[in-house]
């Protein structure tokens, strides 16, 4: 286990090293797009007369608005570029059967969400700090919790919030990535997950449903009961898991020849 997780890290580090062009850009456009959020945010609460904080800034930053636009382009660096000569016929004798090398994917895309997803949460808080000199003042009358739960407080770690931010990135990036990774098997079929991931940031916009990412977030409602929480967490497991069934079931029909 331990040399397949060693042999992930390594193939993740070549890849970014062999498309770190495409890895500027997208650092780049997240940064770009982070100032945004910080000026909108900020903007928007300065005529309110509320202080805003850190926190603030990472939990607005999980808006489909904000990070719909920002996962794309990485998607995009470690789906299309960095993944798609994953299968080949030289991986499959490697790893014996199709199911092992499936697995390898998805290691690999869980090294992408963890990075993907801190590097999202991390410049969020850095710029957010910047901004606002706090981390975290949900005790305050004068907070964005305040103003936005109707008038209530809360004791609460920045660091809790900031790492349950992280860890559904990582859920959210792990069931994308995993759509990926089967459809990588099927390359013609590609261009159905760039329709379905529009469809979701489209409707989740309008506000016409919850799909994805105004699914599994932190909200400042929840933030009184750490259990939706834990709740969302399974939810999104179970997801995985049900994809993981999938795509199990579909690769071992593919003729990797063909």
């Amino acid at each position: 286990m331990y040399s397949d997780w060693k042999r992930t890290f390594c193939k993740v580090k070549d890849s970014f090293q062999t498309q770190r062009i495409w890895l500027i850009f997208v650092f780049v456009w997240i940064c770009v797009c982070t100032l945004g959020m910080i000026k909108n945010v900020s903007s928007k609460y300065m005529i309110l007369g509320v202080n805003t904080s850190a926190i603030d800034y990472i939990i607005y930053q999980q808006e489909v608005n904000f990070s719909g636009i920002q996962i794309s382009p990485f998607i995009f660096l470690s789906g299309m570029k960095c993944k798609r000569n994953s299968i080949e016929i030289q991986y499959i004798l490697r790893y014996k059967t199709k199911a092992k090398l499936f697995r390898s994917q998805l290691r690999e895309s869980f090294v992408y969400s963890v990075v993907a997803g801190g590097l999202l949460a991390g410049l969020s808080a850095i710029a957010g700090f910047i901004q606002s000199g706090l981390l975290l003042n949900w005790s305050n009358m004068d907070s964005v919790y305040f103003y936005k739960t109707g008038g209530e407080i809360l004791q609460g770690n920045f660091f809790v919030f900031a790492g349950t931010v992280w860890l559904f990135y990582i859920l959210k990036f792990m069931i994308l990535f995993q759509i990926v990774d089967i459809l990588l098997w099927f390359p013609k079929w590609l261009f159905l997950f760039w329709i379905m991931y529009l469809v979701a940031v489209a409707v989740e916009i309008g506000h016409v449903g919850k799909i994805l990412f105004e699914v599994f977030k932190v909200d400042y409602i929840f933030c009184r009961t750490p259990g939706a929480f834990v709740l969302l967490i399974f939810l999104g497991i179970v997801v995985l898991c049900m994809e993981h069934i999938l795509g199990i079931q579909l690769i071992r029909q593919r003729d990797v020849g063909r």
